[in-house]
């Protein structure tokens, strides 16, 4: 019997890096598989741009929430406790996804259920642009 895929939940905080964002929201609109949901915490109580910018994807299962105190660690505690899926995937508003991103911690998830953490490797370029990968 084929064990039933897991659910991902994809988390992002970001601050006044709408340009960054989009590059970021462009690559999971690309994934080979789509996360269940994407969760986008504004650490910033201004956050008329990035939810403008979030209604221009549509077609990915966007929520966006505001945290406007608190940093980095409340903003990603937002997106846990607003996450529906198996699975929580952090992702920074400076990263990009590789196409079969998701479906590779979607898989070594489901494959491996007893597993905790999966931790990708990051390749850095010029100007913080990451790119996600798990190999």
């Amino acid at each position: 019997m084929k064990p039933s895929l897991s659910r991902l939940s994809v988390v992002i905080v970001t601050k006044k890096r709408v340009e960054l964002l989009k590059k970021l929201l462009d690559s999971l609109q690309a994934q080979i598989m789509k996360p269940e949901e994407i969760i986008v915490v504004v650490n910033d109580k201004n956050a008329d741009r990035e939810g403008y910018l979030v209604q221009q994807y549509a077609s990915l299962p966007i929520s966006v929430f505001i945290s406007a105190t608190g940093g980095i660690p409340k903003a990603r505690n937002i997106g846990i406790q607003k996450a529906t899926g198996d699975i929580i995937a952090f992702l920074d508003d400076d990263c990009r996804a590789q196409k079969n991103w998701t479906k590779m911690v979607i898989t070594s998830h489901t494959l491996n259920k007893e597993i905790s953490i999966i931790q990708g490797r990051c390749n850095s370029y010029p100007r913080n642009n990451f790119y996600a990968s798990l190999t």
